[in-house]
């Protein structure tokens, strides 16, 4: 949906950014790999009581880091299994 506001044409972003996939925040077209992406994130935060990217407060930084096909780090106190799996969800 695209939303008009002086004269400025703005896409419509939908999420929360420490979650979003790489494409969701290029605004790429999006499918069920952003949404497994999420899951990643949200794993993280589960396994952790935290955010994903807990250390990072600058967005810029942040968006470079998902841009860039970063992720976010997976807590060492989990089984090998629940890691992989998480890895294989980024």
């Amino acid at each position: 949906m695209n939303v008009s506001h002086s004269g400025v044409i703005y896409q419509d972003i939908k999420g929360s950014i420490l979650w979003m996939a790489p494409e969701v925040i290029k605004q790429n077209p999006v499918g069920t790999r952003s949404d497994i992406w999420s899951l990643g994130c949200l794993l993280i935060e589960l396994a952790t009581a935290g955010r994903p990217w807990p250390d990072i407060r600058d967005l810029g930084h942040l968006f470079n880091l998902i841009l860039n096909r970063e992720t976010p780090p997976i807590p060492d106190h989990l089984s090998v299994d629940a890691k992989e799996f998480i890895k294989s969800c980024l």
